[in-house]
């Protein structure tokens, strides 16, 4: 059996006819019974990410579930391909794109987004983590509480 690979005209124009249409149906959709533009679905969660930020009532210090569809996709937990000289569980804040960097075996890392204080944008060089805790308490300083008193 022999197939004829010749392009004809009449093919070409058929197909992209039909190439268009599904493109131009593509860019809107409007809902059949009340001609409604639909307004498109965000992408689901991945069950993976559901379960490393779902509720963690079974810890030491329980944990709420975090509420994924209001953090970026970028700034997700995810573990990269990571070149650098700092030995295996160095961490590293690149200030300028919001993320943390937890060093591990084999030249990757694992990358967190993370949010900064305003010293935390003019703060540049190496620091060393001299006190470390379980699960560290944070408290807002003085001048903090001064400006927002709902935090004391």
């Amino acid at each position: 059996m022999t197939v004829n690979k010749t392009l004809h005209r009449r093919r070409f124009v058929a197909g992209s006819a039909s190439l268009l249409g599904l493109a131009v149906t593509g860019c809107s959709t409007t809902d059949v019974l009340s001609d409604k533009p639909v307004e498109p679905k965000e992408p689901s969660i991945p069950p993976n990410y559901v379960a490393a930020y779902g509720p963690m009532p079974q810890e030491k210090f329980p944990l709420p579930a975090v509420d994924l569809n209001k953090v970026p996709r970028k700034f997700w937990r995810r573990q990269i391909d990571y070149s650098t000289p700092y030995p295996v569980g160095t961490i590293i804040v690149d200030t300028s794109t919001f993320f943390l960097y937890l060093v591990e075996e084999g030249g990757t890392a694992m990358r967190y987004g993370v949010g900064l204080g305003r010293a935390g944008f003019s703060w540049s060089g190496e620091g060393r983590i001299a006190w470390k805790q379980e699960w560290p308490k944070w408290t807002p300083p003085a001048e903090m509480i001064e400006r927002e008193p709902e935090l004391e």
